[in-house]
């Protein structure tokens, strides 16, 4: 029998000097998933970063100083598994990525047929069942889609990679 408990969600935003995209990031990605968390980890940003991001919905975390893009998705890995989500999407801050993909990522992972979605905005190769699964894996990673089990617990079984369109840039 399926555990009847809502499904939680996470969407985790690195972002350092974002202000001009931010928002519109943050708020693209509300329209399409209401039910998804989202959390914009702020990395020491001298801009207006923090405020946008939290006007725009999201929650932020700001690190103390600039820490680099690692430390900060760090940050938001740590966040995820404290607070229990099952699902986590990764995607950067600076409105490249568009998060219309986000959806059908986690439709993907919720099926079980995959654990990890990597997407990649330079694989071209489309399918006709899929938006853009390609017959090998090749190109750099923008967007992370995947099931939590723990932090003790992470098993991945599959991993599929998505040829994913860019976004506003």
């Amino acid at each position: 029998m399926r555990n009847k408990r809502k499904t939680k969600k996470l969407v985790i935003i690195p972002a350092h000097n974002e202000q001009e995209n931010i928002g519109q990031v943050v708020t693209r990605i509300r329209e399409l998933d209401k039910a998804a968390d989202i959390v914009v980890i702020d990395d020491d940003s001298t801009d207006r970063t923090t405020r946008v991001a939290r006007l725009a919905g999201a929650k932020v975390i700001r690190l103390s100083s600039n820490m680099g893009y690692g430390v900060a998705l760090q940050a938001g890995y740590k966040y995820t598994f404290e607070r229990g989500y099952d699902y986590l999407v990764q995607l950067d801050g600076d409105g490249q990525h568009d998060p219309v993909y986000i959806p059908e990522l986690l439709r993907q992972v919720a099926s079980e047929k995959t654990d990890m979605i990597i997407g990649s905005r330079f694989i071209k190769e489309r399918t006709q069942n899929k938006p853009s699964l390609p017959k090998y894996k090749t190109g750099i990673p923008w967007c992370c889609c995947g099931r939590v089990n723990s932090v003790n617990d992470l098993s991945v079984t599959k991993i599929e990679q998505y040829g994913l369109g860019t976004g506003t840039k």
